[in-house]
């Protein structure tokens, strides 16, 4: 799927912030919001940086807003680093298969391991098959 040529264009919904951190990072910045479509857009980039970049020695950290690159060298010239990275995330990208997982998390709802599932019950008045649909069902990011 290419970003540029679909209709979501996630790519160009965000204007991440480029700055030094420290003498061997840079951090990239979105809006400062929980949002799927961020998140997305950030995994999105963090993807293509572990592609396009493989052969420069670095460690990439992710958050909801944000990615810290860090460098195995100090950065001499914070300018040409941050255009690189500009010119990598505007750049025309396709989307791995690989850069998203899918996780089946096991979960017990039996009373023994539910402790709280009565205290929810009441609190939220729903039944507890009610609580249990709705956090069996939904797919968490």
């Amino acid at each position: 799927m290419n970003l540029r040529s679909s209709s979501c264009n996630i790519l160009d919904t965000f204007q991440p912030t480029y700055k030094l951190f420290g003498e061997r990072s840079i951090l990239v910045e979105w809006p400062s919001i929980i949002n799927e479509n961020i998140l997305q857009n950030i995994l999105i980039f963090k993807n293509n940086l572990e592609t396009y970049k493989v052969k420069l020695k670095i460690e990439i950290k992710s958050a909801y807003n944000s990615l810290l690159i860090t460098y195995d060298y100090t950065i001499d010239n914070i300018n040409n680093e941050i255009s690189s990275l500009e010119t990598l995330y505007l750049s025309e990208v396709r989307i791995q298969k690989s850069a998203f997982k899918h996780w089946k998390i096991p979960v017990c709802y039996d009373n023994k391991f539910g402790l709280d599932l009565d205290e929810i019950s009441i609190q939220k008045k729903l039944s507890k098959q009610t609580i249990i649909k709705l956090h069996s069902d939904a797919i968490y990011t």
